[in-house]
């Protein structure tokens, strides 16, 4: 295990195998405040990770660097970032946080962290996610929730009427978008014109988890996550049992999950066969993950620290290279 300081933060690599696991690189971050990450991305062929809080951070995961840090908004965690233009645009956003804030979007240039543009939204207008491509969001104006062209700035398609979005998931091909309302747990499909491919019933204790171009994905309270659609809508057998985070894969024949125990786990999506697997090196209590999967081959882990329990002592970032679906 290697060793290096960087100012307060102590960057800590490891290597981890294992019978049927692929090599886990590990990048570990922490703090004496357990600052928290709660925006995660990886560019397109997985050699830029981005990690976003109050600060945001570009790494190159080859060299397990950081290639530079800054803070955009004072006061203020980021709510998600994303890729766009070929990685070589960052857009990171930020939802109002009080009666007094506006969404902010960001671009920056990936190379240097260079300002390129800033805007907001009006007031009660937010941005709960954006396509993989980095070209669209889904966008919530008080009462109904639509497409946004963040190149054009122009609505796509048409409005919903939605009384809160709960969660919301664009497809791994970003032909699809699902959103779940938070009145009644009920999922709408819409494809990139905006138009609802699908209505899909569920009961307000599912959450919405993750979509692909055949079924949105769906956690109930035991952590359990199944695939639905609009002809089945029922709860059969799970894709995944006791999952804490999962991710599907850009390929749609997998999937990555964080597990009881600590364990990162790849499945096959179709035949729940488990192809990779690895042990985490950070504590599960009162902790939140996250999953992000670029191109396959790479998958980057967070943890952020429970809002309702101590914080763990350090904040987790990782990420792991896998063998390509070929190889299996």
């Amino acid at each position: 295990m290697n060793r290096s300081v960087l100012g307060f933060v102590v960057c800590l690599t490891a290597t981890i195998t294992g019978p049927g696991c692929g090599d886990l690189r590990i990048l570990e971050l922490g703090s004496a405040s357990g600052f928290a990450y709660h925006g995660l991305a990886l560019s397109n062929d997985g050699s830029r990770l981005v990690s976003a809080g109050g600060l945001i951070d570009v790494w190159d995961t080859k060299s397990r660097r950081r290639l530079w840090s800054r803070s955009c908004i004072k006061k203020s965690l980021t709510d998600g970032v994303s890729f766009a233009q070929n990685d070589e645009v960052l857009i990171a956003r930020w939802n109002r946080k009080s009666m007094d804030d506006r969404t902010v979007v960001l671009k920056l240039r990936v190379s240097d962290g260079l300002e390129l543009e800033r805007f907001e939204l009006a007031e009660h207008e937010l941005i709960y996610a954006i396509s993989p491509d980095g070209q669209t969001a889904f966008r919530w104006t008080g009462g109904a929730g639509y497409l946004w062209d963040l190149i054009t700035r122009e609505r796509i398609g048409s409005a919903w009427p939605m009384s809160w979005p709960r969660n919301c998931a664009f497809s791994t091909n970003g032909e699809r978008v699902a959103v779940q309302n938070d009145d009644d747990g009920e999922i709408i499909v819409l494809d990139s014109r905006g138009d609802r491919r699908a209505t899909i019933p569920l009961s307000d204790k599912a959450r919405l988890v993750g979509a692909d171009a055949e079924a949105v994905y769906v956690q109930d309270l035991r952590r359990n996550v199944y695939a639905v659609s609009e002809r089945h809508p029922e709860f059969t057998e799970p894709v995944v049992r006791g999952c804490h985070a999962f991710a599907l894969m850009p390929s749609g024949r997998r999937c990555a999950s964080i597990e009881s125990g600590g364990l990162l786990v790849v499945r096959n999506l179709e035949t729940g066969k488990v192809l990779h697997w690895g042990r985490l090196p950070a504590p599960m209590a009162y902790t939140r993950w996250q999953i992000v999967v670029s191109n396959d081959d790479v998958i980057a882990i967070s943890s952020v620290p429970s809002t309702t329990y101590p914080p763990p002592l350090r904040t987790f970032l990782g990420y792991a290279r896998i063998p390509p679906p070929g190889s299996e």
